[in-house]
């Protein structure tokens, strides 16, 4: 191939590369747009579209767990959230809402894992601080349930002794 030609190649791939990227980034923010307005169908037909223009961006699998938990459909929220984290783990939000759908299933050990993560990355963010209070309520819904048990025990032990 002459230099021209291989020069030619080379700029139709990148002219190509950053349409694609802004193609994805207008589409995205559409679906987050009608995600913000409670079009969840729309809005998730327009994620996966951005999904298709994009496959390895993790706001693109955040934004349709968002869709999916909010449509009620907690196991796709949950694996579209993992899949963000499998891409891109450094970011607190992800663990954050990874957390409340399993709390929002009774998972509490694996919404406590997930603030945790939340803590270790970023403690004295505003991310950070939300985890600490869900954790603290967390541990003390536990406590409380757990003395309930203990008392329930308690009285029925008395009962049986009268």
């Amino acid at each position: 191939m002459n230099r021209k030609i291989k020069l030619s190649i080379l700029y139709s791939l990148i002219v190509s590369f950053f349409l694609s990227a802004s193609d994805y980034v207008e589409v995205l923010n559409k679906g987050i747009l009608l995600l913000k307005q409670r079009q969840y169908e729309e809005s998730l037909k327009t994620l996966e579209e951005a999904q298709k223009i994009s496959p390895e961006n993790s706001n693109t699998y955040y934004y349709l767990g968002e869709v999916f938990y909010n449509i009620g459909k907690t196991d796709k929220a949950i694996d579209n959230y993992k899949r963000a984290i499998e891409i891109q783990s450094s970011i607190p939000e992800y663990y954050l809402s990874l957390a409340m759908v399993y709390l929002s299933v009774n998972s509490v050990e694996d919404s406590l894992e997930n603030l945790n993560k939340v803590l270790e990355i970023s403690p004295n963010t505003l991310t950070g601080k939300k985890a600490n209070k869900l954790k603290k309520e967390i541990s003390s819904s536990i406590a409380g349930r757990e003395l309930v048990k203990k008392w329930v025990k308690l009285e029925e032990e008395e009962r049986l002794r009268l």
